[in-house]
């Protein structure tokens, strides 16, 4: 019964456009750019950007280029105030949660409310991810990866039981709201999810 009456609360969310209108338009091969439409940033655009490099200037293009089609012609022609306002979104699809972009959507220590579904790699979509709590061996495990990128690709898969193709089509708040779960799995004592329940 209290199954019923919860699922009957769950709101509908949708994630809205991610727009950005230009102050100062643009043009480029006789035709107008007013505004810049980001398609969301995946893990897996965001894991082919070397987002260490010494010039952030050149992170913030390469994204924007990525995301909005636009051409290097086009980005140079920004001014700095868009390009100012263009950094600050790619630097929220970068580092925010879900919840930071999906008010209200519904966030557990072991299941998670996707911001944006995915389609599997069976075709059906992925609207919610169920954790499976690691265990000792799992932790054993990831310990002994040789470098970081393969610890974190193993952890999660382990706990989301996503592949690697379903993992890179994770939109950047999603990925990263898995990732604040799953560091709470290694991380939290028992009663931090006690509390939770």
């Amino acid at each position: 019964m209290t199954l019923q009456i919860e699922n009957k609360k769950k709101k509908e969310l949708k994630l809205a456009p991610i727009t950005h209108p230009l102050l100062h338009p643009i043009t480029v091969d006789d035709t107008e750019i007013t505004e810049l439409t980001f398609e969301p940033l995946t893990f897996s655009i965001y894991s082919g950007v070397d987002v260490e490099q010494d010039d952030q200037d050149v992170v913030v293009e390469e994204f924007t280029l990525a995301l909005t089609g636009i051409s290097e012609e086009a980005f140079d022609k920004l001014s700095t105030p868009d390009f100012n306002s263009v950094e600050k979104i790619i630097f929220r699809l970068v580092t925010k949660n879900a919840p930071d972009w999906l008010p209200g959507i519904e966030i557990g220590s072991e299941k998670i409310q996707l911001a944006l579904p995915i389609v599997a790699d069976d075709g059906r979509t992925i609207t919610e991810i169920e954790l499976k709590v690691p265990s000792v061996k799992t932790r054993k495990i990831y310990k002994a990866q040789p470098t970081d990128k393969q610890k974190q690709a193993f952890i999660t898969h382990a706990c989301s039981g996503l592949s690697e193709v379903e993992v890179g089509k994770l939109f950047m708040p999603d990925w990263n709201q898995l990732q604040v779960n799953i560091d709470n799995f290694l991380n939290q004592q028992a009663g931090f999810f006690q509390t939770k329940i």
